[in-house]
């Protein structure tokens, strides 16, 4: 894709970002309806530039978008319920939650972006990284199916605690970041969960991003279906909350696509596989893991 390509993707960007912060001005709580619609909608929006992709660059990358996006929020799932925990442990009342959401968004944008385009760059120098990205993934994936995952206290995340250390902060809530108290500026409560999730999120990243690299190297597919996954977040947190949507499946399917993501970089040592056979499979785990699951 050329530069124009690019630039007119983040102006859609911008404008759907624009949409959503406009319809969150009033901080009132989403019903589950309107929550599944707006999720509706902005999975809806995905599908479309799907098939834009499909009409300008043909239907291998068409299929490697669709792919990048079903890994991206499946594992978005997971990522929920991490915030659900935070904001909970924070204290913080579901209708200021939208702010910190959005802003760990245009967070999660920006870091996303140096990930991806700064390990292109790496794997394009040094190839053999791939190979090493690929058992990195195995590893990892391997480790989420044998171990019994424990979530951390979300106040002792490493970099709240550092904030915590050298700078003031209350634990009265209010709906902005900073407040002014006894003539200084202090954060509050709601800037600690938005650092929590901002950290979070990297660390997401980190399986998220080599995971994509197993699809395909093409930066600008990679880019715009991870953009698309995580731009209709907020409205399916409030999904998340509304039903406590906590399922044992989720977690399995995340396990078992990282494990055969890191399978077939590893395989393409030896030949290439085509794109539909890794969205094929990309499907298959996670139809296999919702049949299997396990109520927790």
């Amino acid at each position: 894709m050329d530069l124009t390509s690019w630039i007119g993707f983040n102006i859609l960007v911008a404008i759907l970002l624009a949409i959503d912060l406009y319809f969150s001005r009033d901080h009132h709580i989403r019903s589950t309806r309107e929550s599944i619609l707006w999720s509706a909608f902005w999975i809806g929006l995905a599908l479309l530039f799907n098939l834009y992709i499909y009409y300008v660059r043909g239907i291998d990358d068409a299929i490697n978008f669709l792919t990048c996006y079903l890994i991206e929020k499946n594992l978005s799932l997971d990522n929920l319920f991490i915030f659900y925990l935070i904001f909970k442990s924070f204290h913080i009342p579901d209708e200021l939650t939208h702010k910190p959401l959005f802003w760990g968004i245009i967070g999660a944008i920006m870091t996303r972006t140096a990930f991806i385009l700064g390990g292109i760059a790496l794997v394009d120098q040094f190839h053999f990284l791939f190979y090493i990205l690929g058992a990195f993934l195995i590893y990892m994936g391997t480790k989420m199916l044998l171990a019994k995952r424990i979530h951390k206290d979300p106040q002792k995340n490493g970099l709240v605690l550092f904030f915590e250390r050298f700078f003031p902060y209350t634990h009265a809530q209010s709906d902005r970041f900073f407040v002014e108290n006894e003539g200084k500026w202090v954060a509050t409560p709601l800037f600690l969960a938005l650092l929590a999730v901002e950290s979070t999120d990297i660390l997401f990243t980190i399986d998220s991003i080599p995971a994509l690299f197993g699809i395909t190297l093409d930066p600008y597919i990679i880019y715009t279906s991870n953009i698309f996954a995580i731009l209709g977040l907020r409205s399916l947190y409030f999904v998340i909350v509304a039903t406590f949507l906590r399922m044992q499946w989720v977690e399995t399917a995340i396990a078992g696509i990282l494990c055969m993501i890191g399978v077939t970089m590893l395989l393409e040592a030896f030949f290439d596989i085509p794109a539909f056979v890794k969205l094929i499979s990309v499907l298959f785990i996670l139809i296999i893991s919702f049949l299997l699951r396990k109520k927790s």
